[in-house]
């Protein structure tokens, strides 16, 4: 089950069971067509990309200041120099790149205690924010496009006497770092919580659709399919974006 904040909509996510064999490339399956970089939201991308439909295509593009190395965006160091080959198509297409503010050493100021240091042997599910199977009914601050995952309900009110409002107020927006056995990583924010009912681990994490293929390696509809063992991090940030209540989906 799965609970937004303040609001306890409950919604059915995956049992915590073994995932199945993943492609070597979360970018395998980025194609698709489409007549908008809009469509493109829901495929696997690298981190610090946008998505981006070119000649048809979804793709992506880094975001400024990134350099595409294939499967990769990398911000150059001052010393380092890498080379990039020349454009050989154009497009009229711009990617999409959310606007964000970051608030610095939110996790201090906002006096959270739970999530703390490295979380390990996290198992990795999935939801949707618009779906009647996931009992969810779209009216959320978020959507499917947003880069989100929820934690332990039980953890967040813990912090907060039990209070919802105070709770969401405080982990709503936090940033977190997340890492999978197999070597992929995501930079997400916390937009829910996980009813504990399906937490299967204390750090287990239900990982907004949009961004769970950057996880899990391709895109699924199978509730079967998730992550075991994968590592995560509160990086004591919060994007203001993605605080309780705040602009979340708009724009995106």
């Amino acid at each position: 089950m799965h609970f937004a904040l303040p609001l306890a909509l409950v919604s059915l996510v995956a049992s915590a069971l073994p995932a199945f064999a993943l492609p070597a490339s979360s970018l395998e399956e980025r194609g698709g067509a489409c007549k908008g970089s809009y469509q493109c939201r829901y495929v696997a991308r690298p981190q610090n990309s946008g998505y981006l439909c070119k000649e048809g295509q979804c793709t992506y593009q880094c975001y400024p200041g990134y350099q595409d190395l294939g499967n990769r965006c990398v911000k150059p160091s001052p010393t380092t120099t890498y080379y990039q080959a020349p454009a050989t198509t154009t497009t009229s297409e711009t990617a999409v790149f959310p606007s964000a503010t970051f608030v610095q050493d939110a996790v201090k100021q906002a006096g959270v205690t739970g999530f703390s240091g490295n979380n390990s042997n996290a198992i990795l599910s999935w939801f949707r924010t618009n779906n009647t199977a996931d009992s969810t009914n779209g009216h959320s601050w978020y959507s499917d496009a947003v880069p989100g995952f929820a934690p332990s309900l039980k953890t967040m009110l813990a912090n907060f006497n039990g209070s919802y409002e105070a709770a969401a107020t405080a982990y709503c927006g936090l940033e977190a770092v997340i890492t999978t056995p197999a070597g992929r990583n995501a930079t997400l924010y916390i937009v829910d919580a996980f009813d504990d009912t399906w937490v299967r681990t204390p750090s287990s994490l239900d990982v907004v659709v949009g961004s769970f293929p950057l996880l899990f390696g391709f895109n699924t509809t199978n509730k079967l399919d998730v992550v075991q063992g994968a590592e995560w991090h509160l990086t004591g940030r919060r994007n203001a974006r993605y605080a309780f209540k705040g602009p979340g989906a708009v724009g995106l």
